[in-house]
C-alpha cells in the first residue's frame, strides 16, 4: 500500500534519517519507537478501512482530504470503480486518472446533492472546525443507500490517557496551533513561519493541525445525529505495542487504540 503521507496529509515522515542526526540513545530509540508503532498504525487504519469497502464497479467514489491520491486509488482498486473523485485545497498528480474539486474542507462543497456511492474521509475531522456542518455535507452528496468510512485519531487511546496522567496535553492535541505544545515526548515540527501566517490571517484553523478530537462512542452519536446508520465501529494502532501485538489487542479493545474508524449510511 502507499506510504506517502501521513495522518495530517504532510509527506510522510520515516524517522529513520532523523535517527541518523540524534546523538541521546532515549531520542533515538523513541524516533525509532515511532517509526514502528505510530506510522505503522497509520498503515493498519487504512487496510482496516479497506475492509469495509463494497465491491462496485459502478460506485462514484470521492476522497475528502485526498493528499496525492495514492491512498484514493489503492482503496478504489478493492471496491472496483475507476469513478474517482477528489475534494481538497491541493490538486494531485493524478488528474487524468482522478477528478480533483478544489474547495476548503470546513464549508459548503460545490458538489451536487445525491452525487456519491462511497464518501471516505481518512485523518480529517480532527481538522474541522464546524464539524455538524462537515457530517451535513458528506450526508447531503451521498446517494441515498450509500455510506461513507470514517477514520480520526481517538482522544481515549492509552497514549493519549497516559499524557494527561502526566499533565502533557494528548498527543493527538499538541499540534493544534501549527508548532509543538505541551507534551515533552512529541515530534512534529513546527510549520514555516509564511504558512503560519497566512494560515492566521486567513483563519485556516483546519490548516494549522488537529481541532477536535472524539472517540468511539462520539462518532456512533454525531453519525446518528446527522442522519446516518451506524453499521460498524473499529480501530488500530493500540499503542505502546506495535505489530503483531498492536493487531491482537486493536481487535480485543478497539475503543482505546489510536486510531478509530467508523462506517455509517445514508437510509434509503
Amino acid at each position: 500500500m502507499p506510504r506517502k503521507f501521513h495522518p495530517d496529509g504532510l509527506p510522510y515522515q520515516d524517522q529513520s534519517d532523523l535517527r541518523a542526526q540524534i546523538r541521546s540513545p532515549w531520542k533515538r530509540f523513541f524516533a525509532w519507537y515511532v517509526n514502528h508503532a505510530f506510522n505503522g498504525g497509520f498503515d493498519e487504519i487504512n487496510r482496516k478501512i479497506c475492509a469495509y469497502f463494497e465491491p462496485n464497479p459502478s460506485a462514484a467514489i470521492l476522497d475528502v482530504g485526498t493528499g496525492d491520491a495514492e491512498l484514493l486509488l489503492w482503496w478504489a482498486s478493492r471496491i472496483g470503480s475507476h469513478d474517482l473523485h477528489a475534494l481538497d485545497a491541493i490538486t494531485n498528480p493524478h488528474g487524468d486518472r482522478v477528478k480533483t474539486i478544489l474547495a476548503p474542507l470546513d464549508g459548503k462543497w460545490p458538489l451536487e446533492d445525491a452525487r456519491f456511492d462511497v464518501v471516505i474521509s481518512s485523518q480529517n475531522i480532527e481538522h474541522i472546525i464546524d464539524t455538524p456542518l462537515y457530517l451535513d455535507e458528506c450526508h447531503r452528496v451521498l446517494k441515498p443507500g450509500g455510506y461513507v468510512v470514517l477514520a480520526t485519531e481517538n482522544i481515549a487511546s492509552w497514549a493519549n490517557i497516559a499524557a494527561l496522567l502526566c499533565g502533557w496535553m494528548p498527543f493527538s492535541l499538541t499540534n493544534m496551533f501549527g508548532y509543538p505544545l505541551g507534551n515533552r515526548l512529541i515530534w512534529h515540527d513546527n510549520l514555516p513561519k509564511e504558512d503560519l501566517s497566512r494560515f492566521y490571517r486567513e483563519k485556516l484553523w483546519g490548516c494549522l493541525g488537529h481541532q477536535r478530537l472524539f472517540t468511539p462512542l462520539a462518532l456512533r452519536q454525531l453519525a446518528e445525529r446527522h442522519g446516518f446508520r451506524h453499521e460498524t465501529s473499529f480501530g488500530a494502532a493500540y499503542l505502546p505495542f506495535f505489530g503483531v501485538l498492536s493487531r491482537f489487542c486493536s481487535h480485543l479493545d478497539p475503543t482505546h487504540c489510536h486510531f478509530i474508524g467508523i462506517k455509517m449510511r445514508k437510509p434509503l
